[in-house]
């Protein structure tokens, strides 16, 4: 039969041999997790200088581009360089070269006609191209560059385009049978896309050719 003393021992031991083992562990862990912070720091870090680096780069790209001549708009914005307007001498300019000596003839003598009977001087302009202006603006560009009056019309065309202005001042029309659109749509806008340029000029000077009421 064992004795008290005896029974007491047993448990005592096996409790004690696992008290010591937390100890070693806790130390361990403290040095791992002060490397894991050190390193989270220093990505941290990393990362900071890349997205300062990332911020300051787009930044600098649109004032370059914007100093580029390619790129750089004009400070009016929307109206393209213009020719300067042209300075007329004569009712008939053709620096097209689109009119026969016969045809120029025909053209030159109905303007002739126009303003001996009407007292209208119609101007007829043929020239290449409207130097990126639409036809209205070149027109009357060269009509205020040529002092026109209230009794001066013109027939602008742009040969290559094919484009034109027709610009029919209210006195010409005042006190006429005239109307300025049915000339225009009607007359001469078929023979300019036609490229029939001396109809397109006939139809403007027979068109003002109208006495007064």
């Amino acid at each position: 039969m064992t004795s008290p003393a005896a029974a007491t021992e047993l448990p005592t031991q096996v409790i004690t041999s696992p008290a010591v083992s937390p100890n070693p562990s806790s130390s361990r862990v403290k040095p791992a997790t002060l490397i894991a912070a050190l390193i989270t720091v220093a990505l941290v870090m990393v990362a900071v200088v890349l997205g300062v680096r990332l911020l300051r780069s787009p930044s600098a790209e649109p004032g370059s581009a914007a100093q580029s001549p390619s790129t750089a708009s004009p400070s009016g914005g929307a109206t393209p360089p213009s020719t300067p307007a042209l300075r007329l001498s004569v009712y008939l300019t053709d620096d097209s070269n689109v009119l026969t000596p016969a045809e120029h003839a025909v053209v030159d003598r109905a303007l002739t006609k126009l303003y001996n009977q009407r007292g209208v001087r119609l101007w007829v302009v043929y020239v290449k191209d409207f130097g990126g202006l639409k036809p209205a603006r070149w027109a009357e560009n060269t009509m205020r560059t040529n002092g026109f009056a209230d009794t001066d019309a013109m027939l602008a065309v742009a040969t290559d385009g094919p484009a034109f202005s027709f610009r029919v001042p209210a006195a010409v029309t005042t006190g006429r049978a005239i109307d300025v659109e049915v000339i225009r749509r009607d007359r001469i806008e078929p023979s300019v896309f036609r490229h029939e340029w001396t109809r397109a000029a006939l139809a403007a000077a027979n068109g003002l050719d109208v006495a007064a009421r």
